[in-house]
């Protein structure tokens, strides 16, 4: 069986392609996996120059690559459920080798905390629009 679930954030834009395929929209991007180390362990690779994260290739056709590329962006912490693929190929003489993930579905993992920061925006607009009224304890109260 061949399944990879990575979760990340993107390290580019999402580029969106409908030419590359006659017409199916085809999105590809990069996404930075952390490798999970401690603080301390992080500090001491960062000084040395090693790296701390690993980056994958993402292709995405149809539905997952226009979902991609309208709600995600460089930085967007996702999810990407999908398969592995290798490919090689020669540039003057080295044979580079590419391992891709080719995204079957995607999650955004930030809108839990966009969707709460909207919440908390929407409240603060509804209370600052009920300002100046007086909550009354009975009818006699009321000025009309």
């Amino acid at each position: 069986m061949n399944k990879c679930i990575q979760m990340g954030r993107l390290a580019a834009d999402v580029n969106l392609d409908y030419e590359a395929l006659n017409g199916t929209p085809l999105a590809t991007t990069q996404l930075a996996v952390d490798r999970g180390y401690s603080k301390e362990m992080r500090a001491k690779r960062e000084q040395q120059g090693k790296p701390t994260a690993d980056f994958f290739l993402v292709k995405a056709i149809g539905a997952p690559a226009v979902f991609l590329s309208k709600y995600s962006k460089k930085g967007k912490r996702i999810l990407v459920e999908g398969k592995l693929r290798s490919s090689s190929y020669d540039r003057d003489g080295v044979r580079h080798y590419v391992t891709e993930i080719m995204a079957e579905r995607v999650e955004i993992i930030d809108w839990a905390s966009q969707k709460q920061q909207q919440a908390t925006t929407d409240q603060k607009a509804a209370e600052d629009s009920m300002a100046g009224f007086e909550d009354f304890k009975n009818d006699e109260e009321i000025p009309f």
